[in-house]
């Protein structure tokens, strides 16, 4: 049975909704109640919930086959959040249709954290560290290659000799796997898009990066025991975690940040995914708060590695350090800092030097990679464009 819908969205996980797209269903229906928006995933944890759609399908239960999905929603436009085998499928597909596909930016993206090639030395570890993943990748590819066993040995074999699957998909299928719109954070990214996504057939239309658009929130100075000290906001991210850093290194970070407590005030905002045990030797100082609010903290410094909310304290203060976990991992934050330290350096001393020195706005140096929508807001622009592909 149909089911008409004018946008259908997809992403791999349901949690990775909430991060864009259910408040872009929010601003749709304020604007056009009548719209249709249909979510599509391919995980659940357990726990996990989705709200603002007006239905949601895991594509498991149409075996991962986007013909099938859009032959039950025949939807107006299609909304994408990133560019996997997934995402490529569903592209593909509903330009075979002229269908509408949009794109919007979901990450401050580098070429170090977007994994696009494989090897036949890597495969060993994908196969280990993400199993499944793996093989609903392969699926989607079957698919993608029209079910032939041929085509699909042809398309991975490319991939295999390290190159990028964006590389093979517009070898493979040209510009129909390119977006039609591409909504990104500011004008710098264009060119990342066409050098990396070859995304030369879409239409850019800079929206801003919604993170620079959350509330705020002064630090409680009087919760600390000195409330004389500077605070710093040390922004936590999951480089452990992910596989990305040895815990010995990350080890000795804390144990440098922990000598510089008779300085500071340390006020530590963790990434949803953090595990907190890794930092118990900081908390055990007695001289540590975490900041639990959903509003951002404002600080009188912050301290990050290359985490995307690097992007939020820089709006907010220049005072913010860029602190390398190894010296070969260079944030991109870096062009639009003051401060960068690594392991040789005293990081004690630094701190103290920015606490002295003068804060300097620097947002306009930052505008072209993350542009604040002070007009309307990053996702209601979104909203009202993607309003137009699905109201014919």
């Amino acid at each position: 049975m149909e089911k008409k819908v004018d946008i259908l969205m997809l992403d791999y996980s349901i949690s990775g909704f909430s991060r864009y797209a259910v408040k872009l269903c929010e601003e749709i229906h304020k604007l056009r109640p009548e719209t249709i928006v249909a979510g599509c995933y391919i995980e659940q944890s357990k726990g996990d919930t989705i709200k603002g759609f007006d239905i949601v399908i895991c594509a498991k239960d149409k075996n991962l086959d986007a013909k099938k999905i859009i032959d039950l929603f025949q939807p107006k436009a299609i909304m994408t959040f990133a560019h996997r085998f997934f995402d490529y499928m569903f592209t593909v597909e509903a330009h075979k249709r002229n269908i509408q596909v949009l794109n919007f930016q979901h990450g401050l993206y580098t070429r170090e954290t977007v994994i696009s090639t494989l090897t036949p030395k890597s495969l060993g570890q994908t196969l280990r560290k993400k199993q499944k993943k793996f093989f609903e990748y392969l699926q989607c590819s079957f698919i993608l290659n029209d079910k032939s066993i041929m085509k699909t040995f042809e398309f991975l074999s490319n991939f295999l000799q390290n190159k990028s699957i964006y590389t093979v998909m517009n070898q493979f299928f040209g510009e129909i796997c390119n977006a039609d719109i591409s909504y990104i954070y500011g004008e710098d990214w264009k060119s990342f898009y066409i050098n990396e996504y070859y995304e030369k057939n879409t239409t850019f239309e800079i929206v801003g990066y919604p993170e620079l658009e959350t509330e705020l929130e002064n630090v409680n100075r009087t919760a600390f025991i000195d409330s004389s000290l500077p605070v710093v906001c040390y922004l936590a991210q999951t480089s452990v975690e992910d596989g990305l850093i040895e815990k010995e290194t990350l080890r000795k970070f804390l144990e440098k940040l922990s000598e510089c407590l008779t300085n500071i005030n340390l006020l530590i905002k963790f990434h949803p995914r953090s595990d907190k045990h890794l930092y118990r030797t900081l908390f055990r100082t007695g001289k540590v708060l975490v900041w639990e609010e959903k509003a951002f903290p404002v600080a009188d410094m912050y301290i990050g590695h290359d985490s995307t909310i690097i992007a939020k304290a820089l709006y907010l203060n220049s005072k913010t350090l860029i602190y390398r976990l190894q010296v070969d991992r260079i944030s991109q934050f870096e062009p639009y800092v003051h401060y960068i330290a690594c392991e040789n350096d005293d990081l004690n001393q630094i701190l103290k030097r920015m606490y002295m020195e003068p804060t300097e706005d620097i947002s306009r140096k930052l505008k072209k990679y993350v542009y604040k929508n002070e007009h309307e807001g990053a996702l209601k622009q979104t909203a009202k464009s993607m309003i137009k592909y699905c109201s014919n």
